[in-house]
C-alpha cells in the first residue's frame, strides 16, 4: 500500500480539503474509498507496469462512452484540475490514479438467495445492451485497448505452461488456439467487451446493474464476456449450471439478435477463460488466497482432459 501522506495528497487533488481514506483492497491496483462529508468515492492507483498510461486513457474513453449512451456505470470524476488522471512517482515507480463514482446498491453472493433467474435475466440482459453499444464503439483517439492476442497471458502461455510441465493444459491450450483462429471478427461477434463482469464487478439496486472496473476490458468476441460471467459455476451440477446459462442467455438476447452458431460456441469460450484463468493463477499463485491450491488445480486439470458439457438445447 501506499504511504498515508501520498493518499492524502492525492485526495486533496479531488477534495479541495481532503477526505478520510479507507483501504479497500489490492489485486492489480490498489483501491481506496474516499469520503468527505456526504461525498464517497473510490481511488484506483495502478503502477504502470500493470497498464500504461494510454491504456488507461482508451479505458476511461470506453466507460464515458458507454455511459453517455445510457448504460449504467461507475465514471471518472475530474479532479480540481480538470484531469481524469493523476500520475504518482514513488521511489522511482510511476502510479496512475483515477477517481469513480460509486456504483449504487449492493453485490450478487455467489449461490444466495439472489442467485434466481431475474437476477441472471437482468445480468445478461445488462451484457447484451453493453455489447450492442460496443457495436458502434469507435476510438475517437490514438489510444486503443489492446486484442485478446496481445495479453501478457495469452501470448506467454506456452512458455508458462512448458516451464511448470502442464502437457494436459498446453494441450487444451493449443486446440484453443487452433480453433479461435478461424472465427470471424466481424463488429456484430467481436469488439472492445468489459473482460471482467463477474459478481465481483457490478452492484444491483432497485432492479437495476451498475457496472465497473473495466480495467480488462479488451478486443474479443461478444461471447468471452458471457463466458467469463459463467465460468464460476461451471464445475456445479449440471441442472444447476444450465439453468443459470439458460437464464442468461434469455436476458441477453432480449438486447441482441445472436446467431444459433455463436450461441453453440459458449462453451468453447468458457473454455478459453478456463485456460486462461489457470495459467494467470499459475503464473501468480502467491498472490491469490484459494482455500485449497492443490484441489483447485487438479480439478482444473481434470477439465482440460475431460471439458465440462453444456446442455444448448435449452437456447432452442
Amino acid at each position: 500500500m501506499l504511504n498515508n501522506e501520498i493518499l492524502v495528497s492525492l485526495s486533496e487533488k479531488w477534495y479541495k480539503h481532503g477526505a478520510k481514506v479507507q483501504f479497500v483492497q489490492e489485486s492489480e491496483s490498489y483501491v481506496y474509498k474516499l469520503v468527505s462529508g456526504s461525498a464517497e468515492s473510490y481511488l484506483r492507483i495502478t503502477s504502470d507496469v500493470h497498464r500504461p498510461e494510454d491504456q488507461i486513457i482508451a479505458e476511461l474513453d470506453f466507460v464515458l462512452y458507454l455511459y453517455e449512451n445510457g448504460l449504467l456505470v461507475s465514471i471518472p470524476v475530474k479532479n480540481v484540475y480538470g484531469k481524469y488522471i493523476e500520475i504518482v512517482k514513488v521511489s522511482g515507480k510511476t502510479f496512475y490514479a483515477v477517481m469513480f463514482v460509486p456504483a449504487p446498491g449492493e453485490q450478487v453472493i455467489y449461490r444466495s438467495d439472489q442467485w434466481i433467474e431475474p437476477t441472471f435475466n437482468k445480468w445478461g440482459a445488462y451484457l447484451g445492451n453493453l455489447h450492442s453499444l460496443c457495436e458502434n464503439y469507435t476510438v475517437p483517439s490514438i489510444y486503443k485497448r489492446i486484442d485478446w492476442k496481445d495479453d501478457l497471458i495469452i501470448s506467454q502461455a506456452k512458455e508458462i505452461l512448458a516451464q511448470n510441465n502442464e502437457t494436459d493444459a498446453l494441450n487444451e491450450f493449443t486446440y484453443l488456439m487452433d480453433e479461435i483462429v478461424k472465427y470471424e471478427k466481424s463488429k456484430e461477434v467481436y469488439g472492445l467487451i468489459h473482460g471482467d463482469l463477474g459478481l465481483a464487478n457490478f452492484r444491483l439496486f432497485n432492479g437495476n446493474i451498475t457496472s465497473f472496473d473495466f480495467d480488462d476490458s479488451i478486443y474479443h468476441w461478444f461471447m468471452y464476456d458471457i463466458a467469463v460471467a459463467l465460468w464460476p459455476t461451471r464445475f456445479l451440477p449440471d441442472e444447476e449450471r444450465n439453468n443459470y446459462l439458460k437464464w442468461f442467455i434469455t436476458g441477453y438476447v432480449k438486447h441482441r439478435n445472436v446467431d444459433s452458431l455463436w450461441l453453440d460456441r459458449i462453451p468453447f469460450f468458457i473454455r478459453l477463460r478456463n485456460i486462461y484463468m489457470f495459467i494467470y493463477r499459475l503464473k501468480n499463485i502467491n498472490k491469490f488466497n484459494i482455500n485449497d491450491k492443490e484441489s483447485w488445480f487438479r480439478n482444473m486439470r481434470k477439465s482440460f482432459v475431460k471439458p465440462v458439457k453444456w446442455d444448448l438445447n435449452r437456447f432452442v
